[in-house]
């Protein structure tokens, strides 16, 4: 949050959206200063999430992911919290697989999973 707030402009506001998240670091009053606001938020709307996506390249937002298959959800919880790595932690379903950045499902046999059976 220091860097974001040091790149926002005057009377700019830093929003921190997410279900889990880091302590914040101390930092100097400097970078508040000049009508900078830090605000959380516990819930955004789809809208909003889907206005932030198209607009979030065009002002240089870096996304940094780690992928976990989801057999190992605990895991992709655990990690970000240990400071493994920087960024968000993605579970993806077994029966999808990402090849070259594409979804590709697989076959459910092949993925291990039965076709449940209608009574």
């Amino acid at each position: 949050m220091p860097l974001a707030l040091t790149a926002v402009r005057k009377g700019g506001r830093v929003v921190c959206a997410g279900i889990h998240m880091s302590d914040i670091p101390s930092f100097p009053y400097r970078i508040l200063w000049e009508e900078r606001e830090l605000l959380s938020v516990a819930n955004l709307m789809r809208q909003d999430s889907v206005d932030f996506l198209r607009l979030a390249p065009q002002v240089g937002v870096v996304t940094q992911t780690t992928r976990y298959p989801l057999q190992e959800a605990n895991q992709a919880f655990a990690d970000p919290r240990n400071g493994k790595f920087e960024g968000a932690a993605v579970l993806t379903p077994s029966r999808v697989v990402m090849a070259q950045g594409r979804r590709r499902a697989i076959p459910r046999r092949a993925a291990g999973l039965r076709r449940r059976r209608s009574h």
